[in-house]
Formats: structure tokens, sequence, C-alpha cells
């Protein structure tokens, strides 16, 4: 306490939403480390960041998390429906999943987490890492109002998007990169209640539309019969409407949309929308969920990813205990899990992303009407992060028969062109993903080969 002897630790989590939670929860399993997690919310409020609350099943069964029970269960998903811009073309896109009460589900989590002997610290707050030569060995945290020194072989930053740990490291540390406000959406939605039933509520709806949600999506996803989540996502350096008063006025009254009978809650947040941090970790710190940008950059869903990374950086960290090896080297298990698998695919994502958000509602209106991706190949792009070869070539022919067609769509050829410079630009950076450096010394170059695939396909982009 304030003033006395520092309270020790082998892991330090600070941060006790999906990525915090779900890496206390694996760690716990072992039962041979003393872990901490350091929560700002109270009991009543935990993982409760405004969101879609979707997940796709198979997160929960590849990484053996628990299923939501009970209260903690909305809704099952059955698939999405993707509408465009005129909402005249749909893609419907099968895949299981649930809706989850994120605030139940996390109770959920932490309560196994406690009954196998992690100590949680409600209500208090992270202040700052301590920093002792060139590794972190803790952190000073207000616990009960007093300052509380953490010290620790392992801290791990989970605090979200805030980054309460990662942005007062030092900025010569790679880990400490920075989020751009062209890499992130701004997202507000609404719970609510409404006067009837919902048709088809196991399908999620995805709208495209430039004019209402600028680089993002709007988005309506039952959480039962009666129950909505509806919210929109905005592009955050295009953001210049008020996102409360959008959804409010417009969305919420749109014809279509049954009439609400009540609010349960409304809230924003921000969101990471861009690949993940070139390191997860380095000496004695690990960063992971929003903080560590791992999170889905086309619809901005981080709770599947932030499993991903919980469950790596756990290999990594149990390990770093067998050796005695806590250095950015002994910990590096974590990104040779991460980068070559859930990486990989969010880098092509983020490529996508970058695509997506310059294209006009008419063009988005185009691919969609003339099948140009077909909804089999945007479920393996949503699943795999992949788009097959022959997207290319049906694009080329397309693109020439527009051509010759002398068509009145003159932006229509350089847009079938750099969809095919998108199929070309995902297998590079896949390859770049796929062999991500053995050890932190080769993290600069091949930093800087991503930076730079990454830089030439903005520019192409923007020809």
């Amino acid at each position: 306490m304030e003033g006395g002897s520092p309270l020790r630790y082998d892991v330090v989590i600070v941060g006790a939403g999906p990525a915090g939670s779900s890496l206390a929860y694996f760690l716990s399993g072992t039962r041979s480390l003393r872990v901490a997690v350091i929560e700002s919310k109270e009991w009543s409020s935990v993982w409760s960041k405004p969101c879609g609350n979707a997940i796709g099943l198979h997160h929960f069964t590849e990484k053996k998390m628990p299923l939501p029970q009970g209260e903690a269960l909305l809704q099952e998903v059955e698939g999405i429906w993707i509408y465009s811009p005129s909402e005249s073309s749909v893609f419907k896109v099968h895949g299981r999943g649930v809706v989850v009460d994120r605030v139940r589900y996390g109770q959920q989590i932490l309560k196994a987490v406690l009954d196998r002997g992690v100590d949680l610290y409600l209500n208090s707050h992270a202040l700052k890492p301590i920093i002792e030569g060139d590794r972190v060995v803790g952190v000073l945290a207000r616990v009960d109002n007093k300052a509380v020194e953490f010290r620790c072989n392992v801290l791990v930053d989970a605090s979200g998007a805030a980054s309460a740990i990662k942005r007062r490291l030092p900025q010569s540390w790679p880990v400490s990169e920075s989020l751009e406000r062209e890499d992130a959406i701004l997202a507000f939605r609404g719970d609510v209640i409404l006067e009837e039933e919902i048709e088809s509520p196991e399908y999620l709806r995805i709208y495209l539309n430039q004019e209402i949600a600028p680089g993002g999506y709007w988005w309506f996803f039952p959480s039962g019969e009666r129950r909505a989540n509806v919210g929109l996502g905005v592009q955050y350096s295009r953001s210049i409407v008020n996102l409360k008063d959008l959804l409010l006025d417009r969305l919420l009254k749109r014809r279509g949309l049954a009439s609400i009978r009540r609010y349960l809650s409304l809230g924003g947040a921000l969101v990471p929308t861009r690949r993940p941090l070139s390191t997860l970790v380095w000496n004695g710190i690990v960063v992971i969920g929003d903080a560590g940008f791992n999170v889905n950059p086309l619809h901005g869903g981080g709770i599947g990813y932030a499993m991903d990374a919980a469950l790596y950086a756990s290999s990594a960290i149990q390990d770093a205990f067998e050796a005695g090896d806590f250095s950015a080297r002994g910990l590096w298990k974590a990104n040779l899990g991460y980068m070559k698998t859930t990486g990989a695919k969010q880098a092509s994502l983020d490529l996508t992303r970058l695509f997506l958000q310059r294209l006009s509602n008419n063009d988005l209106q185009f691919i969609m009407e003339r099948r140009i991706i077909t909804e089999e190949e945007v479920d393996l792009l949503s699943r795999k992060a992949l788009l097959d070869e022959s997207v290319a070539l049906r694009v080329l022919k397309l693109a020439g028969d527009v051509l010759k067609a002398a068509l009145k769509l003159a932006s229509r050829p350089s847009l079938l062109l750099k969809i095919t410079r998108l199929v070309e630009a995902i297998r590079e950076i896949r390859a770049l993903y796929e062999s991500y450096p053995e050890s932190p010394e080769g993290l600069m170059a091949w930093k800087q080969s991503v930076d730079s695939l990454v830089s030439r396909f903005k520019r192409d982009l923007d020809k």
C-alpha cells in the first residue's frame, strides 16, 4: 500500500475486458502463476464497451473458452445480410455465432477466473508502468484511493484503446506505436426494445452507405425477438457529425424499422481498425486487445481477436517463466503465434478496409450488383481474409468488357483494376506476415517492408 511494501505477482494484467479476462482465464488454468487483474470499472459494468456484441462460435470452440450461459446469451446467429447503399442488392453470408450480453458474459468469465485463484482489483486505475533500465518491472496503480506498487515479471496492457500503459512507454520501444485517426472508427450504438417482433432475428444486418457512415457501416443486430443492437461506425478522420443525433434522428426512425418501446442503453467508443502492432511484446511487457490493435479491421469486432491474442500471449508467458526469460526474446513466441495466423488475416483485411473506405456509394452498388465479388468470396474473405485469383481474372474480363462497350462508367475500369491490385496486395502482405521474423533483431526490417507495401497500396488506390 501507499508507502508500504509492493504487492508481488508473476503477471499483472491491466484491464478486465475481453483480452485481459481471456488471458487471466488461460493463465489461471495452470494454477502455477500468481496473477492479478487491475480493472477501472465496477463489477456491474465490466466488459461494458459499446459495440455490436456479436461473435462467431468458432472463437469459443477453437480456444476452448466457455460458451455464454443463461442471460449472457441473447441470440443465436445463423448468418449476416449485407446491404448495398440502395439496399437493392443483398449478400447473404452464412455462419454460426451468438450475440452476447457483454456485461453478463464478462462476469461469467471473471467468476471462473476468481474461482481459479486470480486476484481482481475493481475500481482501480493503472497510473504508469514501472521501468527499470530497459524493461518493465511493474505498475503503479490507485487502489481504494491509495497508490499501490505492483511488482511483476510480466505486465500486460489490456486496457483498451486508451492504452493506459502502452502510451506511457518510451517512444523508442516498437511496442509503443500509436493509433492514427484514419486507422480508427468512432462507433455509437443503442440497445433498444421494439414494439414488434423482428423478422428473422437469427440474421444480423450490415448496411454499407458512405453518406450515412463514411468509411464504415451501420448495423441492425437482433438480440432477441423484440430487442436489437442498432449502431454505426464512422472513420475517425471523417467524422463530422454527431453520431448520437444521427442514430436517434435518422437510423432509429427510418421506414421499415419497428417503433421503439424503450432504450436500454446508449453509448459510443473509439475502435482501432488496422493491422496489429508490429510487435505485441517487449522487455517485461505484453500488449493485447484494442491496445494491441487486435481487432477485425473490416467490421471492428474485437472479442474474437482479443481471445486469439490472449491465447498466444498465455503460451508465451508460460514458456517465459519456464526459461526465466522475460525479455522481448523470451516473450517473442506470442508474436510468432499471432502474426503468422490471425495477424496475417488482420493485415489482409486492413488492406481491404483501405480499399473499401475509398469507394463511393456508386462503386459499392456496382460491385454488389455485378457480383464482382460473390457471396462465397465474401464468406472466404471474412473467415480467412483470402480473395481467390478467379476474382482478379473475372474483374479483368469485366474491365475489358466495360472499355469495349464504351459505357458511361468512366470510373469503372479504374475501379476494377484496383480490385485486381487488392488481390495482389493481399497475397503480398500475407506472405510478409507468414514470414514474421523469428527474433526481435529482424523486426525493424520486417516492419519497414510492411509499411512500404501499405504505402504503395495507398498510392495505387489514390491514383
